[in-house]
């Protein structure tokens, strides 16, 4: 049976909060075919993705696209490198973080992403 770790304190859990990463850029910027491809492979049938007359009257001009996309543009590449302008930051120190204080992993977590993308 192995020990659990001992409860983080609260001063612990402050200094892991709020400490924003970012940007992470896209190799590619936003376009609609790749929202098409998306919304096929994953059946997500939101009018507002796809359907120009709906997205227009919706009062939107641009093109939209799934929330959970951003995470898709603003991964690595097969050679685990950032697209150019992208943070230098360990993305994922709060883990390391958490591990060394006796977590050896997570269940989930909460973040939001900010990048930088083009809209074609």
């Amino acid at each position: 049976m192995t020990d659990s770790p001992t409860p983080l304190q609260p001063e612990q859990c402050e200094q892991l909060i709020g400490n924003r990463l970012g940007p992470y850029c896209s190799y590619n910027p936003v376009s609609r075919t790749q929202v098409w491809q998306w919304c096929s492979a994953m059946g997500d049938n939101n009018p507002l993705y796809l359907n120009d007359d709906y997205r227009s009257n919706s009062g939107f001009d641009k093109l939209l696209a799934p929330p959970a996309m951003m995470q898709m543009w603003t991964m690595r590449d097969v050679n685990m490198e950032y697209a150019p302008g992208s943070t230098d930051a360990a993305p994922y120190q709060v883990l390391d973080d958490l591990k060394a204080m006796g977590y050896p992993g997570n269940v989930a977590v909460s973040y939001d992403i900010s990048g930088c993308h083009k809209i074609t």
